[in-house]
């Protein structure tokens, strides 16, 4: 009864797979490492939620985006200390090594009102929109630095100010504020202590659906979606801002990764192709990851896809190769749950199948490998934590005992394996479905990368 009673639990759960796999599109992907320890990188965000690497064995599992209250990947992360700050559908979460999500209770830190987020000094910074009441029903945008329960405001303004980032110069930190502007994209720079500094109005190519700011080594750089495609522009160092108009560095019609300091250069890509930014413009470079597609790339890691990699083992390789990835999507690990809340489980389970069946649709993965067992929630779930995901959970077996988490397919409670091959092949069948009828990525996702 029991079996029967979690398999039509999770049917049911199944269908919200629709409104799951409209958030997401393309096929999956690693787009960026959010943060590092001394054994390296432990978690990163992929194209739909993150993966998490264990502190007990290294393997990886998959975070979920309902674990921060959405079917969509958060729109903005930071770290802060040593916690991952996440703005949520409805609130600020924090993410821990251990896995542990739980939620601040702050509103104001939702991603409705944030707009990006950053670390100065072991703070957060939050650039978020200000409330209707503050402004007199308005738009407007204040910048402000939060310390554990400390709030200081660096910076309000009546202006959408949409973009951020944060320069490390010998004199400190640097901020930088953009955001677009009737023709034109206007940019500020600051102190870190919220000293505004020059401005500077830039013609803008198109009409943006998006901006962001990056860093490079000393360097600070624009990127602009629109409907023509993707752009980067220069727009100043450490010392200020570049002395004339900026120049549009690049125009691509795929996504530009990078740019990153990287052995004395500064690399990117443009149109899937790696280049180097020189005096006099960007060229085309032989280096060991010239030849492949990335989806990510920092002064530290290369991504490839499906594959993460050390930038120091590619260039000791001459190369990408599997046996040196730190992270493979074909070997990510199912998300382990001790939640009470029934819905959201079930809801987490649902995104993590669509994930899986995305990665058995393009070859990344295979099918047939073991069912993942999700706690009840009851009793024998183990002490309530509020609504955290707890990724050191054990996982109960049906037996009565304790089984390891396998770090293979599955995302559905079983008694036996035998019992179980109909209703799973049904539901990959289903999750299968649902990911090609609805692949799409949103275009604000998409431009942030």
């Amino acid at each position: 009864m029991r079996v029967k009673r979690h398999i039509a639990s999770l049917i049911l759960g199944c269908f919200s797979l629709a409104s799951v796999a409209r958030a997401h599109g393309g096929p999956p992907e690693i787009e960026r490492v959010v943060a590092v320890d001394q054994g390296g990188p432990w978690l990163v965000e992929l194209s739909e939620g993150f993966a998490l690497r264990s502190q007990q064995d290294g393997s990886w599992s998959f975070v979920c985006p309902a674990a921060f209250g959405a079917d969509l990947p958060p729109p903005a992360v930071a770290v802060a200390r040593d916690d991952v700050r996440v703005a949520g559908a409805t609130d600020g979460y924090r993410l821990n090594e251990l896995g542990v999500v739980s939620a601040e209770n702050r509103q104001d830190l939702a991603s409705s009102r944030v707009l990006a987020l950053g670390a100065l000094d072991g703070g957060l910074l939050v650039l978020r929109l200000r409330p209707p009441q503050d402004t007199g029903g308005a738009r407007g945008t204040d910048l402000v630095l939060l310390r554990g329960e400390a709030e200081a405001t660096l910076f309000e303004a009546p202006e959408l100010w949409s973009a951020l980032a944060v320069l490390p110069t010998s004199d400190g930190p640097q901020l930088w504020l953009a955001r677009i502007e009737g023709q034109g994209v206007e940019l500020l720079n600051m102190s870190a202590g919220g000293e505004a500094g020059a401005r500077q109005l830039l013609a803008r190519p198109a009409s943006p659906a998006s901006i962001r700011l990056s860093t490079a080594g000393d360097h600070v750089f624009l990127h602009i979606l629109d409907s023509g495609g993707y752009w980067l522009r220069y727009v100043g160092s450490r010392d200020a801002f570049a002395p004339a108009e900026p120049e549009l560095l690049v125009s691509s019609t795929s996504p530009v990764r990078g740019p990153a300091a990287i052995g004395g250069e500064v690399l990117l890509t443009r149109d899937e192709e790696l280049v180097r930014i020189t005096d006099g413009g960007v060229v085309p470079v032989d280096h060991a990851i010239a030849g492949a597609r990335l989806t990510c790339l920092d002064s530290e890691f290369a991504c490839a896809q499906s594959r993460l990699y050390a930038n120091e083992q590619v260039a000791a390789a001459g190369g990408f190769r599997p046996e040196d990835a730190l992270l493979d999507l074909a070997r990510l690990g199912a998300p382990v749950l001790s939640i009470e809340d029934s819905e959201l489980r079930r809801h987490c389970s649902a995104q993590w199948l669509v994930f899986q069946a995305d990665l058995v649709r393009v070859g990344i993965a295979q099918d047939g490998g073991a069912a993942v067992h999700l706690p009840d929630g009851g009793p024998d779930a183990g002490p309530s934590d509020g609504g955290a995901l707890d990724a050191k959970a054990a996982w109960p077996s049906d037996a009565g005992g304790s089984a390891a988490a396998p770090s293979s397919c599955g995302c559905f409670v079983v008694a036996k394996r035998e019992r179980a091959n109909s209703a799973r092949a049904w539901l990959l069948v289903f999750a299968l479905a649902s990911s090609a009828l609805y692949a799409r990525r949103r275009c604000a996702h998409a431009a942030r990368r």
